[in-house]
């Protein structure tokens, strides 16, 4: 039996002590409860769990010994919570109108940036002025993103000859982890690499997946913090919405100056 913690939990896990060697063990015990972390939570989160499990699993090596009852009694509290975070309705998008998901952006204006893609060219989101950009902030490891990533490049192919890029970021990762998910699963916009998380920090990217529909000038107008089915968006309805929103915010009233009002003689 392998001992180790997770958060304020206990898990036991039978494991072969002649199956695995030391190594093996610590990858079985940190893969296992990297599953059971959120998707939604944050990259240096997840990163932050990863070491406490290694340092746990390290600590209690050598506790091999554990009751096979109190064993299946964990078994069947992780079976408990691995289907609640994948039933979590905050982890999926609903089936309703994808439109209604979209949330008008009213934040301050986001910085550009200039980051390598996977091929290691540098791109720039200043290359892109001039028509609408979806800017789409994930991670392989991200549950809902990979079946977005699939929708986004429906998305691209449906519309290959409309007026908007789609660029992707992907966030804290290590590029070969990168590399390898692309190739076996190809897309036909770039994949760009925020190796520190240093972009989503100045885009307030909070949540994965994260994505921000800019105007032709790069303003932000639409934002959502989950997955989102964009295959099934109404693509002249989502220009229009655009449009109309650059449009009122290029309109909105300048505050009048007004003259002091003095008092006394």
């Amino acid at each position: 039996m392998q001992h180790f913690l997770h958060r304020n939990m206990r898990f036991h896990v039978p494991v072969g002590r002649r199956a695995l060697t030391k190594n093996r063990l610590d990858a079985f015990a940190c893969d296992l409860s990297y599953g059971l972390v959120p998707t939604m939570a944050a990259p240096e989160v997840r990163g932050r769990h990863l070491q406490r499990t290694r340092t746990g699993a390290r600590r209690y090596r050598q506790s091999v010994l554990v009751r096979f009852a109190a064993s299946l009694v964990t078994f069947a509290t992780i079976s408990v919570s691995a289907q609640t975070v994948s039933t979590n309705p905050a982890a999926s998008a609903p089936a309703g109108d994808p439109h209604d998901l979209l949330k008008i952006f009213s934040g301050s204006h986001r910085p550009d940036f200039t980051l390598p893609d996977i091929a290691g060219a540098k791109r720039s989101l200043a290359g892109y002025r001039g028509r609408p950009v979806l800017v789409h902030f994930f991670a392989t490891w991200c549950e809902p993103c990979r079946p977005e990533m699939a929708a986004l490049e429906r998305f691209n192919a449906q519309h290959s000859n409309a007026a908007m890029h789609i660029v992707a970021i992907s966030v804290a990762e290590p590029d070969g982890r990168v590399q390898r998910f692309f190739e076996k699963s190809p897309v036909s916009f770039p994949i760009l690499l925020d190796r520190d998380r240093a972009i989503a920090k100045s885009w307030n990217v909070q949540t994965l997946p994260t994505s921000y529909l800019l105007d032709a000038n790069l303003t932000p107008r639409l934002f959502v913090e989950q997955d989102l089915e964009w295959d099934r968006l109404d693509f002249p309805k989502l220009l229009q919405t655009l449009k109309a929103r650059a449009t009122a915010g290029t309109a909105a009233p300048r505050p009048q100056r007004t003259k002091p009002t003095q008092t006394g003689g």
